[in-house]
């Protein structure tokens, strides 16, 4: 064969080699997976980003997020050599070079990956209770308790006076953006109490986290139009017996303890949990009210508040599959305020004694299931919550001349029982790697009876007397759909929940007061876009109700002093609120800086509204006694507008300091149709700075500094306040600690309300008195918290491959 031939068949193999490697090159496609696990606590991590880079020129190919196990599956990858980049915020990136798609290795199973918490959430220092430490998910916000030193003995109330979007009044009332409507959730479980109840009565040393869930799922009720605070309390699986006591005593004879006790056997967790909180606190009470006549009152106030309560329960990991678990829990709550004010009126001096108690036996069970099926993320749950309050509250007031001498009183008695059950099925199914659907249904029924007994008398002479029964009764029958999905670097979640409510009041003198039978929809839409590298943008939107409780539908008088009354609206609307918010969120190594903006639609704003007490039906000899008295009652206002932001930054200095910082601001406008009532244009702010200092391995210092600024509503203003909380803590062995905590310790702490109308004034101060706490903690067998694996060392075969 001649030279050319030779050379003309060399051309052709080499030709036809090309070609077939050039058409294999592109179809050829592989699998990438993985999964990612928490390097401290060993547990998965949920919504980590996933990007893949092309190795030669770093442009983005595709990407993923985990699933709620920690695991990811990218699959069609194309042949080639790419940098896999490993992201969430809270956590340091991971970068994984070189990792090679062929035809010798098409499934790429890169195992467990460990990625460790940045500095700032990771470090001693910054880790325990710094607001900064916040884990941002797409429908809520985890705000980290652990063991913040300014909170040791306080209660969940007090944990809140430092967290953006909330601000507290000084009977630890809670406002979530400029709304005191919201939810309170126990481990994702309802409860019969009030919110602030449940609040004043959970002591801070029970809590690991916080959920601030301003724009909630579809998967959650829509009740409460600032959204939900779901209190996580704190759980351990380690195996053995572990546990925690807490001892604590403070100011004014304040005192507390509680414990937990865990018991790991198997297949099955035990525990055993208590508490005795035994809150008091001083005020200092300033009150001047014109009206027809110049009153001014001062004195001091006397609150405590209570509570005894023992749980107890069990988690049964039936099989890998099904897990089961119930719980019981009983308990005695109670609150007591007092207050002697000397007042004056037109130069005439008397004695006002006010005495508010109120006493409240609880019992709750809860029982659930959770089944899962062979699909990853496939599952069934099932819920069932029982609660039974049994309730009494006495309000005393008299009014003596400064000789001792009774010229007139009040006293209202209420008791009665309230019932509330819930039962819930939810079931979760993939659709593939990135989509997945949910549906349930939820149904809450409420039964409240109520013997109220009021009087009012007159120089030891009862003048009046009305008793009657109230009950109330309502059922919300619910149905939600929520479909979840991925596109690139875009994770959304769209819902819409539908629930009709039946509800019924009546009393024994009125027969039936109020009835409702309606039908709402709540839509809800939640969008995370990765801008990667650190970076994260979020934006949600959501519709929620607030019902009217059955207080305050009652048309019938409670008198809270001589001079104040309180009496319920029946024909009070629902409020509903429309909300729209947008988080960017950006990690460094040794900071983090989010900003959250937001739009509110409040419809039937619900506001408390106070006017001089009406006089038609009073008989002339009778005046005297009521010309200086104000009427307390609730009314659908308008409509409400509020444009704001929330800015939170943190960083940690040195190694041994953090700052974090947090300010919220937002305008705020009411627009109202209730007459004599004024339109509200103002803007409401406040701004925080926590510092926590590591002296050395045994001491910590941290010191907490709040401003609120003024504050305006339909009809009242509230005046700027400034306050300073500090506690210092100390490790005296592995398992024992001791913290020192101040509050208001530079009394710069100061309730000021204005409240002005053409017919009437009122100033009214309250300052509550420094006080301090000292707290004892020891662990027992080394207790440490863990979070419930979802997966871990059981996705992993035998020969240590996925699945």
């Amino acid at each position: 064969m001649n030279s050319w031939k030779i050379t003309s068949l060399c051309v052709l193999i080499l030709m036809v080699t090309a070609s077939l490697s050039i058409a294999e090159t592109p179809t050829l496609k592989g699998v990438v997976k993985g999964l990612i696990i928490d390097s401290g606590e060993n547990i998965p991590v949920e919504y980590a980003t996933i990007s893949i880079y092309n190795a030669l020129d770093n442009t983005l190919v595709t990407g993923t997020i985990t699933n709620r196990n920690g695991v990811f599956v990218i699959k069609d990858v194309k042949g080639g050599k790419y940098n896999i980049l490993i992201s969430f915020i809270g956590y340091e990136p991971k970068e994984i070079t070189n990792v090679e798609v062929s035809s010798s290795n098409k499934v790429n199973n890169l195992g467990k990956i460990l990625i460790k918490k940045s500095r700032i959430a990771l470090d001693e220092v910054s880790v325990e209770g710094n607001i900064s430490n916040v884990e941002y998910k797409i429908d809520k916000r985890v705000v980290s308790v652990g063991d913040k030193l300014t909170s040791s003995g306080m209660s969940a109330v007090e944990v809140l006076e430092n967290v953006p979007s909330i601000k507290v009044d000084v009977d630890g009332n809670i406002a979530l953006r400029g709304s005191s409507s919201f939810t309170v959730l126990v481990d994702g479980r309802p409860t019969i109490m009030d919110a602030a109840d449940v609040l004043q009565q959970t002591p801070a040393s029970s809590i690991q986290n916080i959920e601030i869930i301003t724009n909630a799922s579809a998967k959650y009720s829509p009740d409460g139009t600032g959204g939900i605070i779901n209190i996580i309390t704190k759980k351990n699986k380690n195996k053995g017996i572990s546990g925690v006591v807490n001892l604590k005593a403070g100011s004014f004879g304040s005192k507390s303890s509680d414990f937990l006790l865990n018991l790991r056997k198997k297949k099955v967790n035990y525990f055993v949990s208590g508490n005795y909180t035994d809150n008091k606190r001083k005020s200092s009470i300033t009150e001047n009210k014109i009206i027809q006549s110049k009153v001014k009152s001062s004195g001091e106030n006397k609150h405590s508040r209570e509570g005894k309560k023992l749980s107890a329960g069990l988690s049964w990991d039936i099989t890998d599959k099904d897990i089961f678990d119930i719980s019981t829990t009983i308990g005695k709550n109670g609150f007591n305020n007092e207050s002697e004010l000397d007042y004056l009126t037109n130069s005439i001096a008397q004695i006002s004694s006010n005495k508010r108690e109120r006493d409240m036996d609880v019992f709750s069970f809860n029982g659930g299931y959770v089944h899962k099926f062979k699909k990853e993320g496939h599952e069934l749950s099932m819920q069932f919550n029982y609660r039974k309050m049994d309730t009494e509250s006495i309000t005393l007031n008299t009014l003596t001349s400064m000789e001792d001498n009774l010229s007139s009183g009040t006293s209202t008695v209420m008791s009665g029982p309230s019932k509330k059950g819930e039962v819930k099925i939810d079931y979760t199914i993939p659709l593939n790697e990135f989509s997945k659907f949910e549906t349930g249904i939820q149904i809450r029924d409420i039964n409240k009876e109520d013997i109220s007994t009021i009087e009012r008398y007159s120089n030891s002479d009862i003048e009046n007397s009305l008793t009657y029964d109230v009950i109330f009764d309502r059922n919300i029958y619910s149905i939600y759909s929520i479909y979840s999905s991925r596109l690139g670097n875009l994770t959304y979640q769209l819902g819409l929940r539908g629930e009709k409510t039946v509800r019924e009041v009546s009393t024994s003198i009125d027969e039936v007061v109020s009835e409702v039978n309606d039908f709402d929809f709540f839509p809800t839409a939640h969008f995370s876009y990765d801008l990667q590298r650190g970076n994260q943008l979020q934006i949600s939107y959501s519709r929620r109700i607030e019902r009217p409780r059955g207080f305050s539908l009652l048309p019938h008088e409670i008198w809270y002093d001589m001079y104040n009354v309180r009496k319920g609206n029946p024909d009070l609307k629902n409020e509903y609120v429309n909300v729209a918010e947008i988080t960017y969120l950006k990690d460094w190594e040794k900071s983090r800086l989010s900003i959250e903006g937001f739009y509110r639609i409040t419809e039937n704003l619900q506001e408390r509204i106070i006017s001089v007490y009406p006089t038609d039906n009073i008989p002339e000899e009778e005046m005297e006694k009521y010309r200086d008295v104000t009427l307390q009652t609730t009314d659908n206002v308008g409509k409400s507008y509020s444009l704001g932001t929330e800015i939170m930054y943190s960083i940690d200095l040195f190694g041994f300091w953090n700052i974090a910082c947090s300010a919220d601001g937002y305008n705020y406008r009411i627009s109202s149709d209730v007459e004599g009532v004024k339109n509200v244009n103002t803007f409401n702010w406040s701004a925080s700075i926590t510092n926590k200092f590591k002296i050395n391995k045994s001491l910590d210092l941290q010191i907490d500094n709040r401003y609120n600024g003024e504050s305006k509503q339909t009809q009242s203003v509230r005046k700027p306040m400034y306050s300073v909380n500090t506690a210092l803590r100390g490790k005296i062995t592995n398992n024992l600690s001791l913290t020192a905590q101040f509050r208001n310790i530079l009394n710069t702490q100061e309730f000021k309300i204005e409240t002005i109308k053409e017919d009437y004034q009122v100033y009214k101060s309250f300052k509550p008195k420094p006080s301090f706490m000292i707290s004892l903690s020891y662990r027992i067998n080394n207790f440490r918290l863990k979070q419930r694996r979802n997966g871990g060392d059981d996705m992993f075969d035998e020969e240590g491959g996925m699945f």
